[in-house]
């Protein structure tokens, strides 16, 4: 996994807003295909999701591994604050 998705797995911020800073891409995808926004879904981090969206992390892309976008994991978890988030964000897409 690359250091921005493991960040955003603990809801480390202030390493993702350094990452952003150092031109990380915020679609990069690890070799199981997770997002970082799919690991702050899934752990539970609104703040973290808010700051990948903003850096234009898309809510539509498929894990591959899972066949879940973060939007579906957001759904299946019941987190919704973050289904909110990443509705409206897919809409804009």
């Amino acid at each position: 996994m690359t250091a921005i998705i493991v960040a955003a797995g603990k809801g480390n911020n202030e390493n993702i807003q350094d990452f952003l800073a150092a031109v990380a891409k915020p679609n990069v995808q690890a070799k199981n295909d997770d997002t970082a926004l799919l690991e702050a879904t899934v752990h539970g981090y609104p703040n973290t999701a808010i700051m990948l969206l903003r850096a234009g992390a898309s809510p539509l892309i498929i894990a591959v591994r899972h066949g879940k976008t973060a939007l579906e994991y957001a759904r299946q978890l019941q987190f919704n604050e973050i289904t909110a988030l990443l509705t409206q964000a897919g809409e804009r897409q």
